[in-house]
């Protein structure tokens, strides 16, 4: 399935927001009653507020954003209408494709030789590999429900573009530290998953640096 992921255009255009990540979501699970099938839904750690100890799987969502909301209106239609489903929150992802944070960063190195970024949104960077490897293992499993799928650890923004500019060798680049950044949308200040239920299965994600790192070799023999 697909969701509308761009968090300040949902809190511009609602309506959209809805029609595709709350409708459209269950158009998916009326599908799957239909065709007897499991649904795998990817939902996101924005569905928390953010707080300073990682969430596990079935602490209380409390959604900040429109985008939020209907990615959690997502995950409740799911477990309305589906008894065979795998909810997977993960965070901050990134991999092939023409836009993601890592190019965002890289580019704008080479552009100005200088960024902003903020210190007061922390996440955990996923490379969309990794988390397409647990989806593949979690899947062969009956082992329906909800699941934290993150890559391990967290950063701010700031440390997370130094990072992407330290292992791309452009560590001469400066990156400005700041704060309260202006968006239409409000995102959670911090956000942790803990990923108790994956882990119980063997499924545990490798700290997001290790990560980073094997997208950026793929990325330079593509």
């Amino acid at each position: 399935g697909a969701a509308l992921t761009d968090v300040d255009l949902c809190e511009r255009d609602p309506g959209l927001a809805y029609r595709v990540n709350a409708v459209g979501t269950r158009n998916l699970a009326m599908a799957g009653l239909a065709a007897d099938a499991a649904l795998v839904y990817v939902s996101t750690d924005y569905v928390f507020p953010g707080r300073e100890e990682p969430y596990w799987e079935y602490d209380a969502p409390q959604p900040l954003s429109v985008y939020a909301r209907t990615k959690w209106y997502g995950e409740q239609i799911v477990r309305d209408h589906l008894q065979r489903f795998y909810i997977a929150r993960t965070a901050w992802m990134y991999g092939q494709g023409p836009r993601n944070f890592v190019r965002t960063v890289l580019r704008l190195a080479d552009e100005r030789g200088r960024m902003q970024m903020v210190t007061d949104e922390v996440g955990s960077p996923t490379y969309a590999l990794h988390l397409a490897r647990a989806l593949d293992r979690l899947v062969r499993l009956p082992a329906y429900g909800i699941y934290h799928l993150a890559n391990a650890g967290v950063c701010s923004r700031y440390e997370w573009a130094c990072e992407v500019l330290r292992l791309a060798g452009r560590g001469g680049v400066e990156v400005i530290p700041t704060t309260n950044y202006q968006r239409a949308a409000r995102v959670p200040g911090r956000v942790a998953l803990h990923n108790a239920n994956a882990a119980a299965l063997g499924i545990v994600q490798p700290p997001w640096q290790e990560a980073l790192a094997e997208y950026l070799k793929a990325e330079a023999h593509a």
